[in-house]
């Protein structure tokens, strides 16, 4: 039976090209891009926490990885390891009020793998849940965790989130309850400036600094400087939105799931139909960040794009859809 996700559906749409690469000869980019590796650990880091496990042990699965890479490619990923443990200590701290209470199932309460029949006999359509929370109303939500580098994503780039729509209806089919709405757990991957000590002595406390009032708050008491110097900047960034740990609440999109789902079918029989063969190229400027740029202008060049293939890619093994779909948009 033919299996598709939102990942491979939206693959297809983008680049029929790039879907043959991906899901025929189910080849992949031996590195992976800094922006997709910061979002693993991310992603990772917090299915431990919520598991009730060691979140450090997820890092320090990454940091072995690291340790192998060579020197020109540490320096493209930067202090990857470090930055991600800040992120991951500022996300504790802010959310370790947990107002949710996540539904296990399988023992666990992240990850869930679902599935089910698009269209019966011919067609599965698979995905995995991030996790289903119950608040203290007892309504479900939905929770999807995303990353993003700079700017949180705009209301009308998760009004039409394709996969939060596939999941609102997959969920009650896959023996879930039916979801209240949607939660976007966003996670900066950029981690919060530690405020330096300036040479006239004390801290800057211009307003435009891109942090926490934790981190502030801590960068004063490591300085051994008196907290009321700075109550005003401290005032701020208390009061103002949190950049970097923002969870945004949304009712079920019931209006749009139905027709969005009748596309979502369409696209999959033609991946039935035509994703074995067709190779129709989307070329776009978008191709730079695409993962099969350099093995698609070497074939279109009439370059040896075998001798690419081997160098740059590998057998791709990961499930269909997984933390690739996590990546927020701007990244």
């Amino acid at each position: 039976m033919l299996k598709v996700s939102n990942s491979r559906i939206k693959t297809w749409r983008r680049c029929h090209n790039a879907h043959y690469y991906k899901y025929v000869e189910k080849i992949e980019p031996r590195k992976k891009k800094a922006a997709l590796m910061k979002g693993s650990i991310i992603h990772d880091m917090i299915e431990a926490w919520v598991n009730g496990g060691k979140w450090e042990l997820a890092l320090a699965g990454y940091q072995e990885e690291y340790d192998k890479l060579f020197l020109e490619e540490k320096e493209e990923y930067g202090d990857i390891i470090n930055d991600m443990k800040r992120v991951m200590v500022g996300y504790v701290n802010r959310w370790e009020d947990e107002e949710l209470n996540y539904i296990k199932k399988n023992k666990v309460r992240t990850e869930h793998e679902v599935e089910v029949e698009l269209v019966p006999g011919r067609i599965l359509l698979t995905g995995v849940i991030d996790r289903i929370g119950k608040d203290p109303k007892d309504r479900i939500w939905l929770v999807e965790s995303k990353s993003f580098k700079q700017s949180l994503p705009k209301e009308e780039i998760r009004y039409a989130d394709l996969q939060t729509a596939i999941y609102c209806w997959m969920a009650p089919r896959c023996g879930f309850p039916e979801p209240f709405g949607i939660m976007w757990d966003y996670i900066r991957s950029k981690p919060p400036t530690i405020p330096e000590p300036l040479k006239k002595g004390g801290l800057s406390k211009a307003k435009k600094i891109d942090t926490t009032y934790e981190v502030y708050l801590e960068a004063i008491r490591r300085n051994d400087l008196d907290v009321q110097d700075y109550a005003e900047i401290l005032e701020d960034l208390k009061t103002k939105p949190n950049n970097y740990y923002r969870r945004v609440y949304r009712p079920h999109p019931k209006e749009i799931v139905e027709p969005l789902m009748a596309d979502i079918r369409h696209s999959a029989l033609e991946i039935e139909a035509l994703g074995e063969t067709a190779r129709t190229r989307n070329l776009t400027r978008d191709c730079g960040w695409c993962d099969y740029n350099s093995v698609c202008l070497a074939e279109l060049k009439g370059f040896d794009a075998e001798f690419i293939k081997q160098k740059e890619y590998k057998e791709r093994r990961r499930p269909d859809e997984s933390t690739e779909s996590k990546e927020a948009e701007d990244e």
